[in-house]
């Protein structure tokens, strides 16, 4: 906080905008979805991905988060839940953001994945949502993901 000279009230500085980016993201924190993940690639640099049988898609752990958590949480929490290992985060990697479909709507999804090494656990997945989980070659991984986005950031490595 920093003191303006000619009052004795004190002003936040904060990050300037452009009047479209703020509107964005006033539009991502009133409508959107917000989901966390995770890349994990292991000691034999294999990449994890997990399949969706309801959308027939291949792409990396990730879900929405639950009220009052954190990206950091929900990303572990969903790593967990979707392929039965633990982990730890070595660093946030990207965010990206896409308009996708929810009940006959469209609204903002924002997505936070993190790099993660496995720490426990071995592959069990629910079923329910994931019917698969399978570490991968990072060639086989590139042609299986699904969307674009995915293979970019797959690609960074």
């Amino acid at each position: 906080m920093r003191k303006n000279p000619r009052s004795k009230k004190s002003f936040l500085i904060l990050e300037p905008l452009c009047l479209d980016e703020f509107l964005f993201k006033l539009r991502i924190m009133k409508n959107g979805i917000v989901a966390a993940g995770g890349l994990l690639i292991d000691e034999r640099r294999r990449v994890l991905l997990v399949h969706r049988h309801r959308y027939d898609d291949w792409s990396f752990p990730k879900g929405k988060l639950d009220p009052g958590e954190t990206i950091e949480e929900a990303a572990l929490r969903e790593v967990k839940e979707e392929t039965g290992l633990t982990c730890r985060i070595i660093r946030k990697l990207a965010t990206s953001r896409y308009r996708t479909r929810l009940n006959g709507k469209l609204h903002w999804k924002v997505v936070h994945l993190f790099l993660m090494e496995r720490t426990g656990g071995r592959i069990r997945v629910p079923k329910h949502e994931v019917d698969r989980a399978a570490w991968l070659e990072f060639d086989e991984a590139m042609k299986l993901l699904s969307y674009e986005q995915d293979r970019k950031l797959l690609a960074s490595f």
